[in-house]
């Protein structure tokens, strides 16, 4: 059976190891950590990203699961903190025995293709020292916050402040009485906003170049994602691919209708709008920003353009503040491509040029656009995809458990062979339409690689890894088959919780169906059915 390195022991890598291995694949898994749980594995080091102690996840426990793994019924918590979320993870990894199948402490270094032996070359580096170990295939599950990314502004020299990228972020007490501007306007600029204001912070300002969503952890008694069905989606999904543009646009405009509903009437100052596609930026799920906003201790302001003194920087208005501290929430760079020179030229733009002639493929290589990795499915390198694959090029607003999980299982199946993927001009025409989708939706300045169209994209995925979610909850044949025999479950799957347990309640082509799924997805409806009565 063939060999499979699997790279970075997070959500995504502890779902593919397992998928992988019940399969038949002989996978290891290799950590640079001394421990399993990527972000949620909290330490002290500020050169290594991971969440606070006191950090909330934004999915709930009914939707950020593994699909034969629910989060125990011990744990209270409906949004599990980082704790919570870690123990979870270590008892998933007991559960499955994949343990024995995971090498902490090691960390991948490079990985390169050697022709002649038809393998990839593993580079690894551990307390033991260091070693090249040959595998078949590759997936690589790190790499997207290794390197922080912070923008440039003149007058950096004269700040004789504190400045930190979030990255560095790991006690908030150290701005206690501290004026902190924090730049950025997604979920981590959120939760460092929020947390200086708990930990005493004199003032907290906020700047964003743009606008984003805001939504309470609760709507109506109830977990936010909860509140859209999979037969509302499946709707969306069926008209995506007539219109798929148009159809995020109408997504975007629901998306922020329900944001407006939860937080009616924010004051214009605080810039929320224009605010960006769902499919672009994770909306901010937060329970206190709205709250320190209305009160003064979070203020938001212009963006900021130069820094003027050792405590003073101008924004665009022209105006002047004075702050003692900056923290940079703008994100990471990939570095998952450093780790291998093929994946590098692989899904570089330029390749496009020297592997076809088609016009709208040579429009996209030659535009002045931001070039965008060419990834099949935002998974695959086109020439090297029977045996390379990255679960890290995606972004969206859902539990990385389920994704991770569903991806696992998708993978595994294609590489068995069971699935099999398009030629590469094939592929490369599907990525360019892909690209063109996501500079439609995002505009060409801000479309980014890792972009996706969420329901047809998971519907392809659970084609992949043969679930028989698209037949039975679909709305052809066999959907209206399993409708007609089972009304009242068939009713419960489509309007109720859109539960991960789903992908593992029948035999499908991937192995492991699930025997607790039907009770596990019924609980989760229950509950959440008490949580209305009782709000």
């Amino acid at each position: 059976m063939a060999t499979v390195a699997v790279v970075g022991g997070g959500p995504q890598g502890l779902g593919a190891l397992k998928n992988l291995l019940e399969e038949g694949f002989k996978a290891t898994l290799f950590e640079r950590k001394k421990t399993i749980g990527g972000l949620w594995a909290f330490n002290e080091d500020t050169s290594d990203t991971t969440v606070l102690p006191t950090t909330l996840g934004n999915i709930s426990r009914f939707k950020n699961c593994y699909a034969d793994f629910p989060v125990p019924s011990t744990t209270k918590s409906i949004f599990l903190d980082a704790a919570e979320t870690l123990e979870y993870l270590e008892s998933y990894a007991k559960h499955f025995k994949l343990h024995e199948h995971i090498q902490l402490e090691t960390a991948v270094t490079s990985i390169q293709r050697d022709e002649v032996r038809e393998c990839w070359n593993i580079h690894v580096k551990s307390p033991k020292g260091e070693d090249v170990l040959p595998f078949d295939k590759v997936v690589i599950a790190t790499g997207q916050y290794s390197s922080p990314y912070t923008p440039q502004f003149p007058g950096t020299d004269l700040f004789k402040g504190k400045m930190i990228h979030s990255q560095a972020f790991k006690d908030p007490s150290q701005f206690r009485n501290m004026k902190v501007l924090v730049i950025g306007g997604a979920i981590t600029a959120s939760d460092c906003a929020v947390e200086l204001v708990n930990s005493g912070a004199e003032k907290v300002f906020m700047s964003s170049r743009r606008g984003n969503m805001i939504f309470p952890r609760f709507v109506k008694g109830v977990p936010v994602d909860v509140m859209t069905s999979r037969k509302a989606n499946g709707i969306m999904a069926s008209l995506s691919e007539l219109a798929p543009a148009m159809i995020q646009k109408v997504l975007d405009v629901g998306a922020s209708r329900l944001a407006d509903s939860c937080w009616p009437d924010l004051p214009s100052e605080w810039k929320t709008k224009p605010r960006v596609s769902i499919a672009l930026n994770r909306p901010i799920v937060s329970d206190k920003l709205v709250d320190c906003m209305k009160k003064g201790e979070i203020k938001s302001v212009p963006i900021l353009t130069r820094f003027t003194g050792s405590d003073t920087a101008e924004l665009s208005d022209g105006s002047t503040l004075q702050i003692d501290a900056v923290i940079f929430c703008t994100g990471y760079r990939s570095e998952t491509t450093s780790l291998c020179p093929e994946l590098c030229e692989s899904i570089s733009p330029r390749k496009l040029c020297e592997s076809t002639s088609s016009s709208s493929s040579s429009s996209e290589t030659n535009s002045s656009e931001p070039p965008l990795l060419r990834l099949y499915q935002n998974i695959f390198p086109p020439e090297h995809a029977s045996s390379l694959a990255l679960l890290t090029q995606w972004k969206l607003g859902t539990g990385i458990c389920e994704i991770a999980d569903l991806l696992g299982m998708a993978l595994a199946q294609i590489w068995q062979g069971h699935f099999p993927l398009p030629p590469i001009p094939e592929m490369d025409r599907t990525i360019t339409r892909h690209h063109a989708w996501a500079r439609a939706v995002a505009g060409a300045e801000d479309a980014d690689s890792k972009m996706v169209a969420k329901e047809p994209w998971k519907a392809w995925l659970n084609e992949a890894a043969g679930t028989g979610c698209n037949e039975r909850l679909g709305y052809g044949w066999g959907g209206w088959r399993f409708w007609w025999r089972e009304r009242r479950w068939c009713g419960i799957l489509m309007e109720g919780v859109d539960s991960p347990h789903v992908m593992r309640l029948w035999e499908g082509r991937r192995k492991g169906r699930w025997e607790g799924a039907r009770g596990a997805i019924e609980e989760a409806n229950r509950e959440v059915e008490r949580m209305k009565r009782e709000r």
